[in-house]
């Protein structure tokens, strides 16, 4: 059940997050912590905070998310809300399936919230670079 609810994108400072909230919660944020990033029209109501993505190390900067990231974000819990039991593998499948049947002017809508999170990504993170070696690279050593 898709509504057609003007959503924000805020950034959340102490978790190092993006979410998606409804406009109405702006009022009820704590100005400190949240920052709003820009707008999404046709998002989902329910919107739960996701889970924080930082690890152990603090100083980690979170990559900002693109277009396929946010739309996952959204589709997977329209799914797990219809299908509580649904695994990752399927949640993953169904949506990988439900991005290829959309239309030009939906992926372009997810491009522009996308966008603006990139923008807010620059502002807060001027001098950032996306370092690929990661958890794989650190993995990797442990082993060796």
């Amino acid at each position: 059940s898709m509504s057609n609810e003007d959503c924000s994108i805020v950034y959340d400072h102490e978790s190092r997050t993006f979410r998606l909230t409804q406009m109405a919660d702006e009022s009820t944020t704590c100005a400190s912590r949240f920052e709003v990033v820009g707008h999404a029209k046709g998002v989902n109501k329910e919107v739960s905070n996701p889970v924080p993505t930082t690890t152990s190390s603090e100083s980690r900067i979170p990559r900002p998310p693109n277009a396929w990231i946010i739309y996952r974000s959204q589709k997977s819990k329209e799914i797990r809300k219809q299908n509580p039991h649904a695994t990752a593998g399927f949640i993953s499948t169904a949506v990988s399936k439900m991005w290829k049947l959309e239309s030009r002017e939906a992926r372009l809508r997810y491009n522009s919230k996308a966008i603006e999170a990139q923008k807010l990504h620059r502002e807060m993170y001027p001098g950032y670079k996306y370092n690929a070696s990661g958890k794989k690279g650190r993995l990797g050593a442990a082993r060796s």
